[in-house]
């Protein structure tokens, strides 16, 4: 064949061609990466790695906001000693052994010790959720993660101090009011709705409430009642576990109670004939000096709120077979603090 009659070849056919070297490259890809199943296994061998760093740097005092945490309770411990041990016991959020980094221990073994055609089998249908839990763990696990979702606790602190002691990474108590009037004002309402301090249960009448776990109790007495779903729903204010972290600081089997517990008082809510506004209907405004990685963070959590997960009134969170990840993002292993400044005001 003459030169001219290649060339003429591969200028009529040039998209054949093209399509068949994309097809050779993306078999050798797929033949070359690795199975899932080992994937997977090097995901938590890198994020137990993830867990020890950080364990360390929560022994050694390296998070700034855990450092104000402990300085905190320290302070209201005196202000308030009807209150020390409940201080006390938010402060070991700040250390290994706190409710956080304990959950996310639990999370890790969970998906560790997975075994086949077990309970697991509903929580991880697939070796891709099992990854994209592991994800999760590892962001949740980051310094800069970490030392935002400690904020939380600290400005439950700042707020029993009655304005004496300022907030972190949030705006002021008097700033939130104004930007959104509708906020309830109660001891401890950031950590309402977060699965490291309590759960939802339902009185005899169906309404969902919170429920503080053994230690956190006294927060009833604080509130003086129980915070109702509904009510909450509609007047949550600022927090950074719901409107940052939720992702990543939630497992998946404590992702689909959220969403059964949320369906299940729309629908009474409609049954009433009565208005039900979802917790993640908007974004609450609040948030201040966050690290990049909590910004990133904060841009996707209200996309996806539980994933693609459908839930039914009729039938209860233990049945649920399947998830979809929302998780997103990778975790990073950062060795530089934070220092960001206090905010101000009461």
């Amino acid at each position: 064949m003459s030169p001219s009659l290649v060339l003429g070849y591969f200028i009529v056919k040039p998209r054949f061609y093209l399509i068949l070297i994309i097809g050779m490259l993306l078999l050798n890809a797929c033949s070359s990466s690795p199975d899932l199943k080992e994937l997977v296994t090097q995901n938590i061998a890198a994020t137990r790695q993830q867990m020890d760093y950080l364990s360390d740097s929560l022994q050694s005092g390296e998070l700034r906001n855990g450092i104000i945490l402990g300085q905190y309770a320290d302070i209201i411990a005196r202000q308030r000693p009807e209150i020390a041990d409940l201080a006390y016991s938010l402060s070991r959020d700040a250390k290994p052994e706190g409710s956080l980094y304990k959950n996310l221990q639990k999370r890790l073994r969970d998906v560790a010790d997975f075994r086949e055609n077990s309970l697991g089998q509903a929580q991880f249908p697939t070796l891709q959720g099992r990854l994209d839990e592991l994800t999760a763990i590892r962001v949740a696990a980051s310094s800069e993660m970490f030392n935002d979702a400690l904020s939380d606790p600290v400005n439950v602190l700042a707020d029993l101090s009655g304005g004496s002691l300022a907030r972190v990474n949030a705006i002021s108590q008097e700033q939130e009011r104004l930007s959104d009037g509708a906020v309830e004002d109660k001891p401890g309402r950031q950590l309402v709705g977060n699965p490291n301090y309590g759960n939802w249960r339902q009185d005899r009448h169906g309404s969902s409430f919170w429920e503080w776990y053994g230690k956190y109790a006294l927060f009833s007495s604080l509130i003086g009642g129980r915070s109702y779903y509904g009510p909450w729903s509609y007047g949550r204010g600022y927090s950074y576990y719901h409107d940052v972290g939720r992702n990543s600081y939630s497992s998946p089997s404590q992702r689909v109670n959220q969403n059964f517990v949320e369906q299940k008082t729309k629908k009474k809510y409609r049954n009433s004939g009565k208005k039900f506004n979802s917790p993640y209907a908007k974004k609450r405004a609040g948030g201040s000096g966050l690290s990049r990685s909590s910004q990133a963070q904060s841009k996707k959590v209200f996309t996806s709120p539980y994933g693609k997960q459908k839930s039914s009134s009729r039938s209860s969170p233990a049945s649920k077979s399947k998830y979809s990840s929302s998780y997103s993002g990778s975790a990073r292993n950062n060795t530089s603090r934070t220092s960001r400044g206090l905010s101000g005001g009461k």
